[in-house]
């Protein structure tokens, strides 16, 4: 499996994510989903790690990027060191 996974990010003037969307072909074949920042925002393709776009909740993957920083030289997302512990649900 692949460590990282590519996803689209908006960053405000002050480099805050303010969204995003993962960036690869759809399961579904007549979906597509576009990307467009607004003014004072840019748009950046990333590399997040792989157990964050596994997330199954937006909530979660959202609370993940808020916590990580924009580094435009060289272009990157800088992240906390964080530990993901999965729970068995009923």
């Amino acid at each position: 499996m692949a460590r990282t996974v590519k996803m689209l990010v908006v960053t405000d003037a002050a480099g805050n994510i303010v969204g995003g969307a993962h960036l690869g072909n759809s399961k579904q074949k007549s979906m597509n989903v576009g990307v467009r920042p607004l003014g004072g925002q840019r748009l950046h393709e990333v590399e997040i790690p792989a157990e964050l776009a596994q997330l199954r909740s937006g909530h979660l993957l959202h609370q993940a990027l808020s916590t990580a920083t924009w580094s435009s030289t060289p272009a990157a997302l800088k992240f906390p060191k964080t530990r993901f512990k999965r729970k068995k649900h009923d």
